[in-house]
């Protein structure tokens, strides 16, 4: 048996929300989705034919749900990120993995 060490320095929150990446190219946001989320970095479905190369950097805005036994809002997180890693997704998107330039405070549960 292979004994892996987790090289994260983040824990990964499986949280689907609205993400679009800002490349300062075009007026318009390209639109995704988060798969999971962290301090970190993110992973998020873009559609192919936008999705950024590996190595590029991005602006990306989150609006990660927060609740209370009362309210449901969207809060607006907004940072740089660099594209590591993509991957085939479904019909015509792509699974890019984003890495955060400067980790944010999510506070996410876990």
């Amino acid at each position: 048996m292979v004994k892996t060490t987790e090289r994260r320095r983040h824990k990964r929150v499986a949280i689907i929300c609205p993400a679009a990446l800002l490349d300062g190219k075009t007026d318009a946001p390209l639109d995704g989705r988060t798969i999971n989320l962290s301090d970190g970095g993110v992973l998020l479905t873009v559609p192919a034919k936008v999705a950024p190369a590996v190595g590029r950097c991005v602006t990306i805005k989150l609006m990660v749900p927060r609740t209370t036994p009362n309210t449901y809002m969207l809060e607006e997180f907004v940072a740089e990120a660099k594209t590591v890693r993509l991957e085939e997704g479904k019909r015509s998107s792509l699974l890019a993995a984003m890495e955060f330039l400067k980790d944010l405070n999510l506070d996410l549960e876990v």
